[in-house]
């Protein structure tokens, strides 16, 4: 068992998914089923009750039992994942939710401080620990602010995932009192302040979407062609971002002869003051994971495991909280890394084979390379999210491998150009450089806004499907790999085959529904 943690992460967040996608007193059935399973399994297995068939022949019978106990480990590993994050959810549904949504309906004196503002939401935590949302239209209140008030308490369903499970409201007057903010509330201010001082703000908000993934501001036109166009993500803090940083981060300080071990330090410390920056986005938590995974491997001199590592950024954060799981961002940002870890090498090394194959030129070779692989990439992210993106959004995009071929590299030199302006602009001496690098960080935040608003209006851009037709065709391609599942090792059976008939399934599906939603 190669990849353990994976293994555990994606145990964990099937069964948290299959809880959100019923009702919560599944988890208690899943709970129960999975002990049942594990004591059976120790019984039966380890006890040597009923042992598993091993293939593998060996003179030595103790080694043919050890692979027995080995085989049946990733089953073992499995259901105590399932066990462990089933009574996770149990316990903080019982224990914190329930308690708190039982406020519904009654008037409640809310005292706390304010941690985040949207457009006429405010969200506070309380001085007894829990969070509330405040709608309001008159109530002009800022991040650090305490509030004292008597609201009354309505029930946050869509909020859950982030921890926000009732809101408020109140015909009173809201008592304030300013409070000091914090170090990186003030940093946030003066990024956005600078930015708009430098960019017309339809361009602004973009760019402190890219740079910070505060999407408050950015209008609502720019963002629906941003999602259709299938490039959304850009405009939250996650991998993308987080590595960029990092990286830049880490390989300056090698030039500068720290070494890889100092080098890797200061980028650790660079990760956790970004996470504190962007407001400890669930996003940027499992990608700045993944990355302190891979330093801290770099600090003792190991090699890093991608897949553990995303697995184990996942089980970190399920376990921290099992509500993370109905947060749609989350799941792709998770399944979208999967995917390009998993499919992308084997794309990359399919397209090498047959460039070389009938290019031999080797610079017309490389650029070529180039584009493919932004492409690959794109395709490989979009298999792996495309069943989410319509069972949660639906609606998936269908251009975008071709709007990423467009986008994704121009808008890394964007945030780049973005972020060494605000440094820039706090050093004197070289702050005249401020004006030409946002000047030229605006002109790209301008074209990436014009590509994807001439892309969103291709009639194909995207396709929109019910989720109760999607549920069929998720069940149809679940029983097909079910059914793959049971016959690996037989010589008829063929993985590619699978994945190949799994994409048509769900294909055919989407253009289906679209049609049938046009006859009408």
């Amino acid at each position: 068992m190669s990849t353990p943690l994976l293994l555990m992460g994606l145990s964990m967040i099937w069964a948290l998914l299959i809880i959100n996608l019923t009702t919560d007193i599944v988890a208690k059935y899943i709970f129960i089923a999975s002990i049942i399973l594990i004591l059976l399994n120790f019984l039966l297995i380890r006890g040597g009750i009923l042992p598993i068939e091993n293939k593998t022949l060996s003179l030595d019978k103790s080694k043919n039992k050890s692979v027995n106990m080995i085989g049946n480990n990733s089953v073992l590993v499995s259901l105590i994942s399932i066990a462990i994050i089933t009574l996770s959810f149990i316990l903080k549904t019982e224990l914190i939710y329930k308690p708190i949504v039982k406020m519904e309906g009654t008037t409640q004196h809310i005292t706390g401080e304010i941690i985040k503002i949207e457009p006429q939401k405010f969200t506070i935590k309380t001085d007894e620990g829990y969070k509330v949302r405040l709608s309001s239209k008159t109530f002009n209140g800022q991040v650090g602010d305490l509030v004292d008030f008597n609201g009354k308490i309505f029930v946050l369903n869509y909020q859950k995932a982030k921890g926000v499970y009732i809101g408020t409201y109140t015909y009173e007057k809201i008592k304030v009192t300013t409070g000091n903010g914090s170090i990186f509330e003030d940093m946030r201010i003066y990024i956005k302040t600078t930015i708009y001082n430098h960019l017309p703000s339809k361009y602004a908000d973009v760019l402190i979407g890219m740079l910070m993934g505060d999407k408050t501001e950015i209008e609502d036109d720019i963002y629906d062609s941003f999602k259709v166009t299938g490039v959304v993500h850009l405009l939250s803090v996650s991998g993308f971002h987080t590595s960029l940083w990092s990286m830049i981060i880490y390989r300056q300080f090698l030039r500068f002869g720290l070494g890889k071990r100092l080098s890797s330090a200061f980028a650790i410390l660079f990760i956790l003051g970004f996470l504190a920056l962007t407001g400890f986005a669930r996003s940027t938590i499992r990608a700045s994971i993944m990355l302190i995974f891979f330093f801290i491997s770099k600090l003792i001199l190991r090699e890093a495991d991608s897949l553990n590592s995303l697995g184990g950024a996942a089980t970190l954060i399920v376990l921290a909280d099992p509500f993370a799981v109905m947060d749609i961002g989350f799941l792709l940002s998770f399944f979208s890394t999967l995917g390009i870890l998993l499919i992308n090498p084997k794309l990359h090394k399919l397209q090498r084979e047959k460039l070389k194959k009938y290019i031999h030129n080797f610079k017309i070779r490389q650029k070529i390379e180039g584009v493919l692989a932004v492409i690959s990439v794109s395709i490989s992210a979009f298999i792996f999210t495309l069943p989410f993106m319509v069972l949660f959004i639906g609606e998936a995009s269908l251009i975008s491998p071709l709007t990423n071929l467009f986008v994704t590299t121009f808008a890394s030199f964007s945030i780049l150009l973005g972020g060494v302006a605000i440094l820039v602009s706090l050093i004197p001496l070289i702050s005249v450089f401020e004006e030409p690098l946002f000047l030229v960080s605006g002109l790209i935040v301008k074209f990436i806004v014009f590509v994807t608003e001439q892309f969103s209006k291709i009639s194909f851009a995207s396709a929109k499907i019910g989720s109760n037709y999607m549920l069929i065709t998720l069940a149809a391609v679940l029983f097909l790999w079910g059914f793959a599942f049971l016959c690996k090792g037989e010589k008829n059976c063929n993985i590619r085959l699978t994945v190949i008939l799994s994409l048509l399934i769900l294909c055919s599906s989407i253009f289906t529904y679209n049609m049938l939603v046009f006859l009408r």
